[in-house]
């Protein structure tokens, strides 16, 4: 009975590690690798990986696929995002610093190819009872506002092509996106 005892503790045990790995680990490893790509990067700026970059990042991807991100800080303000995106297939996600999707689109769903997204902290309880309403930036007035409750976090635009020749035009336009902190 005792053997049955810690042969049944042990499974248990097994069957928490293995939930918790699930459930943290690949969020842990999206940071790390985006943090560690980024350390050089500074916050609030558009840029495109190169595609060393890009394959240990994403690597169930292929080479064509064009990735760019903006490694955003809300500390200070509202973020501008400026899209700039070829015309074909597209997504845009907005993550978390740990990770966890807080916003996505697609071209379909946009019906644009360039836009204006506005990323900012998302009120506290106190903030949304004292909310005056009146908010005159044409950003927000337009419909495309994010809301964190993370102060940092990547938005990363992925553009997909398995055509290598391709990816050069796709990241030409890519580039021309821009990720600002607004002025108030």
């Amino acid at each position: 009975m005792r053997n049955l005892y810690w042969l049944i503790t042990a499974c248990a045990l097994g069957v928490v590690v293995h939930i918790l790995t699930l459930l943290f680990i690949p969020s842990m490893n999206f940071e790390r690798n985006l943090k560690g790509l980024t350390a050089d990067i500074s916050d609030n700026r558009f840029f495109v990986l190169p595609t060393t970059a890009q394959q240990s990042i994403f690597p169930e991807y292929p080479r064509g696929a064009v990735f760019g991100v903006c490694r955003f800080d809300l500390t200070a303000g509202s973020v501008a995002l400026n899209a700039n995106l070829p015309d074909t297939l597209w997504t845009l996600t907005v993550y978390t610093r740990s990770g966890k999707v807080i916003y996505t689109v697609n071209d379909e769903q946009s019906g644009t190819d360039s836009f204006k997204l506005e990323l900012v902290k998302a009120p506290g309880i106190l903030e949304i009872f004292s909310a005056t309403g009146n908010e005159d930036n044409p950003v927000s007035s337009s419909g495309w506002r994010v809301s964190s409750s993370d102060e940092r976090g990547y938005a990363v635009f992925w553009v997909p092509s398995v055509d290598q020749a391709m990816r050069a035009g796709f990241a030409e336009t890519l580039a021309k996106s821009s990720c600002e902190l607004l002025k108030v």
